[in-house]
Order: C-alpha cells, then sequence, then structure tokens
C-alpha cells in the first residue's frame, strides 16, 4: 500500500537590483538557508526547491506544485530590500492555493513582521529556523499548538501575535545539509557550506549587533563534514559563508591543518576578519596555499580613520596594506568590500575610500573591488540610531522598503552633506571595478558599458566627477537596460 508523503515547497529569490548585472553570468550560490530550514525534516516528506536563479518560468511551476496542496511554501528573505518580491510571490500563491506561506532570512530579524503578515504572508520566522521550522510543520499537521513554538510571528484575527524568542541552536547537534535535492551541476558542483554563525567583531551598522553572538562547529566537525562534502558530492569548490570563518584564530587554523592532513583538495573562499588580518605570518599564508584557499573576502568598509573609529572598525588600515602586501606573493586573490554613504560621511571621507581602493589594487594585482556598496539601515543597530538622529525617516510602508539607490541616494545626501548627483555618478562609476574578464555578457548595453570602463576608472582615480550630467544619465539607462529584462515578471507592485 502507497502512503501518500506530504510534500513542502521551498522558493528561492533572484537578485533583481543593484550590481546584479554585472555578475549574473558568474556560478550562483545554493539557497544554503533553504535548506537549513529542512534539516530536521524528516525524509518521509517530499520537497521541492524552486531556485529563481534558473526557473526562469517559476510561475508554472510554482502552480504545478500548489496543486499538489503542499503543507507550506517557505521563501527565504535575505534583506529588506527583497521584501517587495516576498510580497509579491505570496500575493501571487494566494490566487491559486490556500497553503500555509511561511518567511524566514535575515531580514525578518530586523524587518517589522507587520510587512509581511497583512501582504499574505502567514508565518514570520525570526531566528535560526531549523527547529522553529520543524515544529511549524507538526503544528500544520495538528501535533502542535502555535501558541508554544517560541521563534514565530502570525495574525490571529487582526492582532499580530509575537511568540518568545528561540535561544540559539546548537550547531553541533544539526546533520550536514542535504545537497541531493539540489541540481549540484546547477551550481557548477560549488558547493556552499557554514562552520560558524556570527562575528565576533562589532561593526556599528551589521545584522549581528541585533542578536550578538558568536558560535561555531567544532574544528573536527568541521574537517569530517568538508572531506564528506568531497567525497559524496564531487565538490569544484566550497564557499563557506560565514559572516567571519577567523571569529576563532586557533579553530581556523586547527580546520586548515585538518584538510591539508585529509589530503582534501577542494579550491575554497570565505569571508574572513579582523583576527586574520592581524595574524597573517609565514604559517598562516602557507596554510592558506596548502589548504587550497582561492580567494578571500574582507569588509574593508572605509579608507576614512575616522569612519572606521565611528563604525567600530579600530585596526588600523597599515595593518590592512601589510597584509594585502603579504597576499601579493600567492595566487589567493581577495575582494575587499567597501561601502559608500555610512553615517557621517563627507566627500573627502569618500576620496580616501577611493584613494585606499586604487592604493590596494596597486601593491597587490589579486586585488579586487567589485563596486561601492551602499550602506543599508538596519533597525536595531548603532548606525540605524545614529541616522535617525540626523534626520533619516524610519520605513512607513511597504513602498519604503522598494527603494535602490534612485531614492537611497537623496536621503543620504542630507545625511552626509554629500550633493545627490555626485553620490549618484561615483555610485554608478564603482560597479566599473568589476574584473571586466568577468563582464561576459554580449548585448549591446553591456558592451557599451564595458567600453565605458576606462573611463571610469579614470574619473575614480583622478577623482574628477564634475560635468557629469549626460554620462550619468546613460549609465543609468544602460544598467536599467539590463535589469529590465530580469525584472520583467517582478516588477514591484507598489510603485505606482
Amino acid at each position: 500500500m502507497l502512503v501518500k508523503m506530504n510534500s513542502i515547497v521551498l522558493l528561492n529569490l533572484k537578485e533583481t537590483f543593484g550590481h546584479y548585472v554585472f555578475h549574473k553570468q558568474r556560478s550562483h550560490f545554493m539557497p544554503l538557508s533553504l535548506l537549513a530550514m529542512i534539516r530536521l525534516i524528516p525524509q518521509n516528506y517530499h520537497i521541492k526547491i524552486i531556485d529563481q536563479q534558473f526557473h526562469q518560468h517559476w510561475e508554472p511551476d510554482l502552480v504545478h506544485e500548489l496543486k499538489k496542496n503542499p503543507l507550506c511554501v517557505g521563501i527565504t528573505c535575505p534583506s529588506q530590500l527583497y521584501l517587495p518580491q516576498v510580497i509579491h510571490i505570496s500575493q501571487f500563491i494566494k490566487k491559486y492555493s490556500t497553503t500555509k506561506i511561511v518567511v524566514g532570512g535575515t531580514a525578518t530579524s530586523f524587518v517589522d513582521p507587520k510587512y509581511f503578515l497583512d501582504y499574505g504572508v502567514d508565518f514570520v520566522v525570526k531566528g535560526e529556523g531549523e527547529l522553529t521550522f520543524y515544529e511549524l510543520i507538526k503544528s500544520f499537521e495538528g501535533k502542535i499548538p502555535l501558541s508554544k513554538i517560541k521563534g514565530i510571528c502570525y495574525k490571529t484575527g487582526s492582532k499580530i501575535k509575537i511568540n518568545p524568542q528561540r535561544p540559539f541552536i546548537n550547531l553541533e547537534k544539526l546533520p550536514l545539509f542535504d545537497y541531493s535535492l539540489l541540481d549540484l551541476k546547477a551550481y557548477h558542483n560549488a558547493i556552499s557550506f557554514e562552520t560558524s554563525r556570527g562575528c565576533n567583531m562589532k561593526c556599528s551598522f551589521c545584522h549581528n549587533l541585533i542578536r550578538p553572538g558568536w558560535r561555531g562547529l567544532s574544528s573536527d566537525k568541521t574537517v569530517k563534514w568538508i572531506e564528506e562534502i568531497s567525497e559524496k558530492y564531487e565538490a569544484s569548490e566550497l564557499k563557506i559563508v560565514d559572516d567571519n570563518f577567523t571569529s576563532d584564530i586557533y579553530r581556523f587554523k586547527r580546520i586548515l591543518k585538518g584538510v591539508i592532513q585529509k589530503k582534501v583538495a577542494i579550491p575554497w573562499w570565505s569571508q574572513v576578519g579582523d583576527d586574520l588580518i592581524k595574524n597573517c605570518d609565514k604559517e598562516m599564508i602557507s596554510l592558506l596555499e596548502k589548504s587550497k584557499c582561492k580567494r578571500i573576502s574582507y569588509g574593508l568598509q572605509t579608507g576614512s580613520p575616522r569612519l572606521r573609529t565611528n563604525v567600530d572598525r579600530y585596526i588600523p588600515l597599515k595593518d590592512v596594506f601589510k597584509f594585502n602586501r603579504k597576499l601579493k606573493k600567492t595566487n589567493i586573490k581577495i575582494k575587499y568590500t567597501p561601502i559608500m554613504c555610512l553615517p557621517g560621511e563627507t566627500e573627502q571621507d569618500l576620496k580616501l575610500t577611493l584613494k585606499t581602493i586604487f592604493k590596494l589594487k596597486k601593491e597587490n594585482p589579486n586585488a579586487e573591488i567589485w563596486f561601492l556598496g551602499l550602506f543599508l539601515p538596519l533597525p536595531g543597530t548603532k548606525a540605524y540610531s545614529e541616522i535617525v538622529q540626523r534626520g533619516y525617516q524610519p520605513h512607513s510602508t511597504v513602498k519604503d522598503f522598494s527603494r535602490r539607490y534612485k531614492t537611497y541616494l537623496p536621503i543620504f545626501s542630507k545625511v552626509s552633506n554629500i550633493p545627490e548627483k555626485r553620490l549618484k555618478f561615483i555610485y554608478l562609476l564603482s560597479h566599473f571595478f568589476w574584473p571586466t574578464e568577468e563582464i561576459k555578457l554580449k548585448d549591446f548595453p553591456m558592451l557599451l558599458l564595458k567600453t565605458y570602463k576606462p573611463i571610469a576608472m579614470y574619473r575614480l582615480k583622478k577623482q574628477f566627477f564634475d560635468k557629469n550630467m549626460l554620462e550619468c544619465y546613460f549609465l543609468e539607462k544602460g544598467i536599467d537596460l539590463l535589469l529590465k529584462k530580469e525584472k520583467s515578471k517582478l516588477n514591484d507592485l507598489f510603485t505606482k
């Protein structure tokens, strides 16, 4: 006798804004947050993952799954910029089904749940989702009352119910992610992996400040899982998605030594923090190379010493330059991630950041900067409180969450006293830091943008931003043309 399996549908959203147009040909990240949600779900459930990065026709695929009457649809929301997409998809689902919609992800920790629950979402998961999602599934089956589930928000009538916060989960007790649920070839067998959560740094704008605390797997278990991934999934690359892989520098070294000892030859990359900068001696360089480190990413934030202190980044820039020069002698690429529009930033601060970028690139050909990221205000952080004091108006409608640089920059020009047009022009120019070899698209707008790169680099290096109105207009139009294709079926419902 065949037993009908309960089904769960999970949806990974596609980035459709900002710098996405410049790197959509790169290998995509696996939806690790969705794999995390189902880590504790028994195997007698049918799990269907729809990844918008590859499913160009995701609507009929989703409707097909909804006809099977799944227990729920789970959606991940990595930041507030994805909120309009979450709402768009939730309302799309409600046209075809009454199935429950569950939203988790980083954004749910700082976005008021009303912005989800008032627009079609049934449950918001705040914090880590493994145990919470498991209990929600049991609740949908009538086995656990909603009032007993920690870490969820939902509506009872017209009122929003916010259950008590769930304590941090013990990472050691979780099983390895089930990568068999994904088409690994679609990701070029580049496996995303997590060894820790949180960060030991205290950057004033970071989401980790909302609920601080760093936790990591033991070095032994980390090495064991990396070895298993290598053997079972034939990984071509390991993308370690920790916020800061080097928060515990001694654990980090033990992991590298273990990987080398086990002869696990998977090229890997991850984001690192100040601990690696301060402890990068000859032994560490040797461990990085022998363990097949391919690329590391480091949050530069700003080249202004004054602003670095303001955002609680106290490591001197001279230490960063020293570290950068050490990596020059290796084949390890380092990606620096600077930010513009930080609270209190002046034009001189921004120019110091650009000067720092060009110095890093000059001293180390392996140094990469992909673009100048925009500071995003996250409620609950020190930086958010600071810009509110400076006149920033918090979000009050869903439309506010659909802001891109076009509407953020006027706000930050008032906060930072940098003219809006100049901010916009510098932001657009910064996208040309992207390595030329990575830009492989052949459509006409991209060819024009690629041809413009030498001019953009000249302007950024010489800090010549005057007489830019015509250039700024065509840059914006070129990027908008590329984005138009990606947004054709995900138009913001709230911009009309």
